[in-house]
């Protein structure tokens, strides 16, 4: 999967043609045609909707670690050190971006370019699952995709 490479090599010198945008719209009709499964409750999305009630300061933060390591982890410290190597699940990275989306202090195009990242993301994650927990919310996650691309180009 040509997305896997991307992030593997933190999308540096990556050129998107096209063919491998056509090829990304039909991965995401493919993982939005897939069957829901809603019996899915785990800590990682317990842990991310306490931490972002928080406040803006933590969405910040955990801003800054998506963009360096590309993923979030399970769970963290205190201090925000990652407690294991577990990654987060998709739920988390969807209440980390629509905490991050409210944040003033993130600008459009960075908010954009990490939408676009999550998203690579959670098509790598549920490319060989059969049945995906949170079809709405990645669902939604394309919706915002969609309109922030329109008004990147409209401006």
């Amino acid at each position: 999967m040509f997305i896997k490479k991307d992030i593997d090599s933190k999308y540096k010198n990556i050129l998107y043609i096209s063919s491998k945008i056509i090829r990304r719209e039909s991965f995401k009709k493919k993982l939005l045609a897939k069957s829901k499964n809603l019996n899915h409750s785990c800590d990682s999305c317990e842990y991310f909707g306490k931490i972002f009630k928080k406040g803006k300061t933590n969405t910040e933060i955990f801003y800054k670690k998506f963009n360096s390591n590309l993923k979030l982890k399970f769970r963290y410290n205190k201090n925000l050190k990652k407690i294991n190597n577990k990654n987060a699940c998709i739920r988390s990275y969807y209440l980390f971006f629509v905490n991050l989306n409210k944040n003033r202090n993130i600008n459009f195009f960075q908010k954009l370019n990490t939408l676009l990242k999550l998203n690579d993301l959670i098509l790598v994650q549920s490319y060989t699952k059969k049945k995906i927990c949170f079809l709405k919310e990645i669902s939604e996650l394309f919706t915002i995709e969609k309109k922030m691309i329109k008004k990147f180009l409209n401006d």
